[in-house]
């Protein structure tokens, strides 16, 4: 059964604004929290200690030519560690918190991102559709004015079809936008987790994003290192190198200290203090901690790529605001206008039989064409707005 908020979005629109604050209690944000909120809570109970008292207790009979009587030794050991494997220890505690905390930072960072690209691929896809459908009641009317005066001999059968033609194709260029509105509100539903009954529909309206100061993107773009993927690669190699000097130490000297007592058979009570040594001439934890620094290199491997991902996407974020930046204006400042006033004028032309309707039909495409174009544009610039607010927010400052 779909939630009641799947069930809410199925029928309102959601807004920008809402969707991100779903997409920080999408499923994976949400589960990777959880984890770092248990691994937090499991740091707190872990003890200096790294072995278990040992209480051993041996009980018997002792008979000799004096007589018969109970016996029993009792012993109580404690095996320390003097390698340094309480702190070893402690360290790989905080760096797998660490780790945890970083995962669920990173999560939320490109659930955030999968989300505004998700809603804004929904707002074109509702825009390019009104658009259309637009067109279609344009196209139809003209079609049945056309259809009469082709009767009437006013106009001749190729006018006459090529306007049915433009109908026809106004007609498939809804049907592709509703296409297109529905994987793109199953895809919003996705990126959000939720079992929606319905396609997610979104608000008519663009969020108020702005662009970022210059010198704050100035700033970000020399910190790539500080990108969430980058932060969590490098927190998987600190916990995996971690790991390994905790089993290493583990594998150390330690030290066994503890006491033995008893009664022997005939009343005589003995107390013994024990002390031993483990000393780690043959195994060392070399074995044990090979596969932890494989994990830790290839952790380094996936580092790397991180950062140079990292610093080609600071390029592709200064490039994305100022390339959608030109596009929408000369989209919205040039080509829409010169478009619609086209096809304006060659609809009054026709209207004067000084056009055909073929001209008619091939001003109405470009119009069509240049008006989808300008909604894709504006979302275009939008996403790359966020993206380059998302950069700042992640690189500028300590991220805790």
């Amino acid at each position: 059964m779909p939630s009641l908020l799947a069930l809410l979005l199925a029928t309102a629109p959601l807004s920008f604004d809402d969707a991100l604050s779903l997409a920080a209690r999408a499923p994976q944000v949400a589960a990777a929290q959880r984890a770092a909120a248990a691994r937090r809570s499991n740091a707190a109970t872990v003890s200096s200690l790294q072995a278990n008292p040992t209480l051993g207790l041996q009980p018997g009979v002792r008979t000799n030519v004096t007589g018969t009587g109970p016996e029993f030794i009792g012993t109580l050991t404690q095996s320390l560690n003097v390698s340094g494997y309480s702190a070893a220890r402690r360290e790989a505690v905080a760096l797998e918190v660490a780790q945890a905390q970083g995962g669920a930072r990173l999560e939320a960072h490109l659930a955030r991102l999968s989300v505004a690209d998700a809603w804004l691929r929904v707002w074109s896809a509702q825009g390019v559709l009104a658009e259309a459908r637009r067109e279609l009641e344009l196209a139809g009317d003209l079609g049945g004015r056309v259809g009469r005066a082709a009767q009437s001999g006013a106009i001749t059968k190729a006018d006459a079809a090529a306007v049915r033609a433009w109908v026809a194709e106004a007609r498939l260029a809804v049907l592709s936008a509703e296409g297109e509105l529905f994987d793109t509100g199953v895809q919003l539903n996705r990126s959000l987790g939720l079992d929606a009954a319905a396609p997610a529909q979104v608000a008519t309206e663009l969020p108020a994003l702005v662009l970022p100061q210059a010198d704050a993107l100035a700033q970000s773009l020399g910190r790539a290192e500080r990108a969430p993927a980058v932060r969590a690669a490098l927190q998987l190699r600190d916990a995996e190198e971690g790991r390994a000097r905790e089993l290493v130490a583990s594998k150390g000297t330690w030290l066994q200290v503890g006491a033995t007592g008893g009664r022997e058979g005939l009343g005589d009570v003995v107390v013994l203090g024990t002390l031993a040594v483990t000393i780690p001439v043959f195994d060392k934890g070399e074995r044990d901690a090979a596969p932890l620094l494989a994990a830790a290199t290839q952790a380094e491997g996936a580092r790397l790529l991180a950062l140079a991902e990292a610093r080609a996407a600071r390029v592709l974020v200064a490039h994305e605001l100022e390339h959608t930046q030109e596009t929408l204006e000369v989209v919205e400042r040039e080509l829409v206008p010169a478009s619609d006033e086209a096809a304006q004028g060659t609809q009054r032309r026709m209207e004067a039989g000084e056009a055909t309707s073929q001209e008619w039909v091939l001003a109405r495409r470009a119009a069509l064409a240049a008006r989808s174009r300008w909604v894709r544009a504006r979302a275009e610039h939008a996403l790359a707005c966020f993206r380059a607010q998302e950069f700042v927010a992640v690189t500028t400052g300590d991220v805790q």
